[in-house]
């Protein structure tokens, strides 16, 4: 399960504080569909970074499975993170391999049986 517990983010921008979320609430249980939609700078890929703690909260947290990640040592997160897939809005693909491979390439890395 994700859950976003009272989740608020802010940035510094020219030396003023921009909210780009405030108090958010919401829990994804496992099998369940769930879309982010909104306008241009509404803060839906902020929240999603902060689903693999690429941002931290200025305040509230975000739990992955009952466990805080926003307090994970380096390793702990990194754990986590293994069983988190994104993808992003600008990604990179080698150009060397093939569609196969670039998609393998993180189960690889990951020693994930081919089975």
């Amino acid at each position: 399960m994700i859950a976003i517990r009272n989740v608020t983010k802010e940035f510094d921008v020219n030396k003023q504080k921009v909210t780009a979320l405030s108090d958010v609430n919401f829990a994804i249980e496992k099998g369940d569909i769930f879309g982010i939609i909104g306008f241009s700078g509404a803060g839906k890929s902020t929240l999603l970074r902060m689903i693999n703690a690429l941002e931290v909260p200025t305040s509230g947290h975000v739990e992955i499975d009952g466990v805080n990640i926003n307090g994970l040592s380096f390793n702990e997160l990194r754990k986590v993170r293994k069983r988190i897939g994104m993808v992003f809005q600008q990604f990179n693909l080698l150009n060397a391999k093939s569609v196969y491979d670039n998609v393998a390439i993180p189960l690889i890395l990951n020693k994930v049986p081919k089975s």
